[in-house]
Parts: C-alpha cells; structure tokens; sequence
C-alpha cells in the first residue's frame, strides 16, 4: 500500500487528496486516510531511498551523453521547479523551490557530469564547463514554428526541414546500428547547417 501511495503521488503526479480519492474508489470507499499519510509515506520513503538515488546519480555519471530538461511542478499549491536527467534507461526527477544554479549543483549530477548534455539551451548550463553541451532539437523546432507562425520567412521552414531531415538519417542510423556519422558526412551535414543559419540572420 505504501509502494502504490508512492507511485501514485510521485510517479503519476496525483495530488494528495486526488490519491485518497482513487483509492476510495478503488476500494468502495474501505480504505480510508488523510492527506498528511500521503505526505508522510513519501517522506519516509524519500528518506529510505537515499542510497539507491544515490546509485542511480552514479550511473548517470558514467553515461556518455544525458539529457536534461526542467518544467514547473505544484507542490501543494505552491509553484516550484522539477529538474529531470534522463538516459536510455534511467530518469531522474528532482523538485526544488526554483530554476537556479544553487538547485541544479545541490542536485549533484550536472555539476559533476564530463560527458554531453542535450538540453533547452538553458544558460546555468554554461556555468558547466567541464560538460559539453548540446541542444535538444525538438526544442529549436519549437522555437522555429512559432517563428514561422509569426513571420512566414521561409528560410524558417527550411531550416525546421533540414533537422526533420537530419533527425530522419539519425533514426535510420540508429536502426542500422551505426552510433554516429562518417567524418565526411558529419562535415557535410555541419556546413549545410550552418549556411542556413546564416541566411535566417
């Protein structure tokens, strides 16, 4: 019972109330707690699973490129920020009261992270230095539509083509196997790239 509190406060993001209500439901109404039970088994279980967060944060390390990405979160009706690393096989959810570099070092990933992190171009992350970092491309797509919507330039839409493009070959790679471009394609691809860049200037 306490797991599935957990899953269902934490994982699915159900408020307090709204898991009491579920499991009313669920149960005809026999299972019946306040909302400071919900609060107070994640607390206890956030303190128990120190040691395993604390595993999961080391496997990240040693992976070659994270992804990163941060959203606004209600905490009890309070506004806070949710910072999230993800790999292929771990995702890892932090809250804190906001979106500062003091949250993101007290996380205690990116600022020990050496390899790339793929992100929303957000600017705490150039103080960074000892990662490279890399743009997430869904997220300039984004940023071009609204562009496009607004100014109807067509160099937009040929830029937001091209990644379309360039993200098709990725995914037919990936399918094939191969891990990253040739040297000459990678050339190729760059240069492409950054001539279209040059013209939506």
């Amino acid at each position: 019972m306490k797991a599935l509190l957990v899953y269902l406060n934490t994982y699915c993001n159900l408020p307090n109330q709204k898991v009491i209500e579920l499991l009313g439901f669920l149960s005809d109404e026999k299972i019946k707690m306040c909302a400071g039970t919900v609060g107070n088994t994640v607390k206890s279980f956030s303190k128990k699973s120190t040691s395993i967060r604390e595993d999961l944060k080391k496997q990240i390390l040693k992976e070659p490129t994270i992804n990163e990405d941060e959203t606004p979160i209600s905490v009890n009706g309070k506004i806070m920020s949710t910072i999230g690393v993800f790999t292929n096989l771990i995702s890892f959810l932090d809250a804190f009261e906001n979106r500062t570099l003091e949250s993101f070092e007290e996380m205690g990933i990116l600022n020990k992270y050496i390899g790339t992190v793929c992100h929303d171009h957000n600017n705490i992350h150039r103080s960074f230095i000892q990662s490279q970092q890399a743009e997430c491309n869904f997220h300039i797509l984004r940023y071009c539509k609204a562009e496009y919507e607004v100014h109807k330039r067509e160099v937009i839409k040929e830029f937001m083509n091209y990644l379309l493009e360039l993200r098709d070959t990725v995914e037919k790679y990936r399918l094939q196997g191969k891990e990253r471009f040739e040297k000459e394609e990678y050339e190729k691809a760059k240069e492409k790239y950054l001539s279209i860049l040059e013209k939506m200037v």
